[in-house]
């Protein structure tokens, strides 16, 4: 603390009768070496305090990842890291997607699907089939308009759309794309579409049209021939009564 008698603070020589008291206390700033012992503790104490806090909040994140990303805690780093960043590209998200999907994660999957449909039009069916299976009919139908507006082909979209809309109550608009699914394969009995066409149209009490379309596929051959019997008997019956 003293060099050559002289106060470290002031650089004024301290008197002799000061030099042999404990602790040493400057007759000119009153500065001690005591005080100056005790600025250094508390420095050091506080260092330890950042430290040891630095070191609870990383094994705190590392736990917390660990619990919500479990074997892919690792893997999921950078692409979060992107994501931050907005540096995420269609293959990123669809790496985190499939991380999601292994997780459950079902609203990470849903979220990451929808930024590769962005990316890529094509790509969209696959986003509203995943909302379909989970009754999200009105995002569904969404998605699906996206798709079809960005001259999307494709014919499981186009069922599921109808489907959606249905879901939706927008009959018009339903039956538009159960017909263009049961044109696009004529020669072929699409018998879960029509069951759900026919469900569509009975729901609605739209029953000349359903009636229609029972016959329709019945007059494709015998083994149609009693094609979907109880709702065509239920649908006489309702026109039935309606007459009298």
């Amino acid at each position: 603390m003293l060099q050559f008698g002289a106060c470290p603070r002031c650089k004024l020589d301290i008197s002799p009768e000061r030099k042999k008291q404990s602790p040493v206390i400057c007759d000119h700033c009153g500065f001690s070496h005591y005080e100056n012992e005790q600025l250094v503790k508390a420095a050091t104490e506080k260092q330890i305090i950042i430290l040891f806090s630095s070191f609870v909040v990383i094994a705190l994140g590392s736990f917390m990842q660990l619990v919500n990303w479990d074997n892919h805690s690792l893997d999921i780093i950078p692409l979060k890291i992107k994501d931050t960043i907005g540096m995420t590209s269609p293959a990123d998200a669809d790496r985190t997607a499939e991380i999601c999907m292994d997780l459950k994660k079902w609203d990470c999957v849903e979220s990451n699907y929808s930024k590769v449909g962005n990316a890529d039009a094509t790509k969209l069916p696959r986003l509203g089939h995943f909302q379909m299976k989970r009754a999200k009919y009105n995002e569904a139908a969404q998605t699906y308009y996206k798709f079809f507006q960005n001259s999307g082909t494709d014919l499981e979209a186009s069922y599921n759309y109808a489907k959606a809309l249905s879901q939706l109550g927008k009959v018009d608009e339903a039956t538009k794309y159960f017909d263009s699914v049961l044109a696009a394969r004529p020669n072929v009995l699409q018998v879960t579409v029509v069951q759900n066409y026919v469900k569509l149209l009975m729901d609605n009490q739209r029953y000349d049209q359903a009636r229609k379309l029972i016959q329709d596929i019945r007059g494709k051959g015998p083994d149609s021939a009693m094609f979907m019997e109880s709702e065509f008997q239920k649908i006489k019956s309702i026109k039935t009564a309606s007459r009298e």
